[in-house]
């Protein structure tokens, strides 16, 4: 075991991971087919888990939703795990 203590990786505290967020964009196809992502002026984000909403690819839209962690096998596009969907 070594006694080399590696600082560059800082867990998130368990209820910052929790935190409800409001994007706001445009609803575009994803990368991945049959997902959808929102496109905001900084990123693209993916929208995960079954969701209900009036809005149609290309609206403008307002997800409030919970942030995915990152997957462990590399860097990948910003998940959402959505809870709601307004068409702006």
């Amino acid at each position: 075991m070594s006694d080399v203590q590696d600082d560059s990786f800082e867990r998130p505290a368990f209820s910052d991971v929790l935190v409800t967020v409001t994007r706001r964009g445009r609803l575009m196809p994803a990368r991945r087919g049959g997902m959808l992502e929102l496109e905001t002026d900084d990123e693209r984000v993916e929208l995960l888990g079954p969701f209900a909403s009036a809005a149609e690819l290309g609206d403008e839209v307002e997800v409030v939703g919970i942030p995915a962690p990152e997957p462990d096998e590399g860097p990948s596009e910003p998940g959402l795990l959505v809870r709601e969907v307004r068409k702006l």
